[in-house]
């Protein structure tokens, strides 16, 4: 499967004619096109209830890593055309935000159809492909267009890096949409060290790499594991072009005690400077340190309980550890939440009244929306 990446980028020599033997068949035109699996939409189209109970199943989640889907990847996105040239052909497919795909990400194909993943929410896409005819001259579709369904999480395939999504995509304070493409979360680029003194061996691969750095671009790496589990590392499995900052982390409760407070007060500050954008923070499985942060980063954008919930409970289909559920960890995080508003209030109000007790300034609250919140 080809991912949303640069697999070949060139200026064509010529100017391309449109060709009639050349056509688009998938997506059709002004598609609305799903990134989500069934069996991950219907668990998220459940009610509160319904998912509590199902995160407590371990049958359930035993199934569910497993089915199509493969956890928690995207579902791709399936793009088919018709030639009826003579010459066998190689295609040239772009797609891109823009209509005169000035953005155009440019992906060669040797035959008629591809699936490419990680695209944005609720995104216009265009589309087209280019290929030489069999007297040399270079043939192009016509153009179509699709459109992203709006249904967060944002998955997202990064080879060998596992429950990566882009905590992007929601609606948050004021109806306003919190910006893609620049916070990430998922579960670690490499392997925790076996003694505690040699980091341990990368599991992000080449591909995962150019994920990583050429199409997401991130610049930081945030990592929530201990010394113990990270020993000796001072560069990101990635590369020194990204910036690696790791601060241990303790999740749930923990963010209630002083210490724990103070690490997401610090945390949360590194979000509040725009140089270090695209940001991907981590623990080692994505989950518990993982999703405390962001329910913090998502909450102080305003977004609503219910996907702040769900965004939590997403990971079940990633991690099958029967520690995992709303009982044994995510109420204790909830609980200490609740002591700072009636249960009227919503999380959003209460993270931003944990925030600004522990020292966070209303105008690094400002510059965190303003850095996180499309105009």
């Amino acid at each position: 499967m080809l991912k949303w990446t640069f697999i070949a980028l060139f200026m064509l020599s010529a100017i391309p004619v449109f060709a009639e033997n050349l056509s688009l068949t998938k997506p059709e035109n002004n598609a609305v096109v799903s990134q989500l699996w069934e069996n991950q939409k219907d668990f998220l189209q459940k009610n509160e209830e319904e998912r509590r109970a199902l995160v407590a199943d371990e049958k359930y989640r035993e199934k569910i890593i497993h089915e199509p889907g493969k956890g928690t990847l995207p579902k791709p996105v399936d793009f088919e055309w018709k030639w009826d040239g003579k010459k066998a052909a190689e295609f040239t497919v772009k797609i891109a935000e823009n209509a005169d795909f000035s953005d155009a990400v440019t992906i060669s194909a040797d035959q008629n159809k591809i699936n490419v993943a990680n695209f944005k929410i609720n995104q216009k896409y265009y589309w087209k492909v280019i290929t030489v005819a069999a007297d040399g001259k270079e043939a192009a579709s016509n153009v179509y267009s699709f459109i992203t369904e709006d249904q967060a999480p944002r998955l997202l395939d990064v080879p060998n890096v596992t429950n990566f999504r882009d905590i992007g995509g929601r609606k948050g304070l004021g109806g306003k949409r919190v910006r893609q493409n620049m916070i990430f979360r998922s579960t670690a680029f490499n392997e925790n060290s076996k003694d505690g003194t040699v980091r341990g061996c990368d599991r992000v691969t080449a591909a995962g790499r150019d994920v990583s750095l050429n199409i997401l671009k991130l610049k930081t790496e945030l990592d929530l594991r201990s010394q113990n589990e990270v020993a000796d590392m001072t560069v990101s499995p990635l590369g020194d072009q990204v910036k690696w900052i790791n601060i241990s982390t303790f999740p749930y409760d923990g963010a209630h005690t002083k210490d724990g407070k103070d690490i997401f007060i610090k945390e949360f500050r590194l979000f509040c400077d725009a140089k270090n954008y695209p940001v991907n923070f981590h623990c080692i499985a994505g989950a518990d340190r993982t999703g405390t942060l962001a329910f913090i980063l998502n909450a102080a954008l305003g977004v609503s309980d219910a996907e702040l919930i769900r965004d939590w409970e997403i990971t079940i289909f990633n991690n099958r550890g029967n520690y995992f559920t709303h009982k044994s960890t995510f109420d204790h995080l909830i609980n200490g939440l609740d002591k700072l508003g009636s249960p009227q209030v919503p999380y959003s109000a209460k993270v931003e009244r944990y925030l600004l007790d522990g020292g966070i300034t209303q105008k690094e609250l400002e510059t965190f929306r303003s850095i996180m919140l499309e105009n």
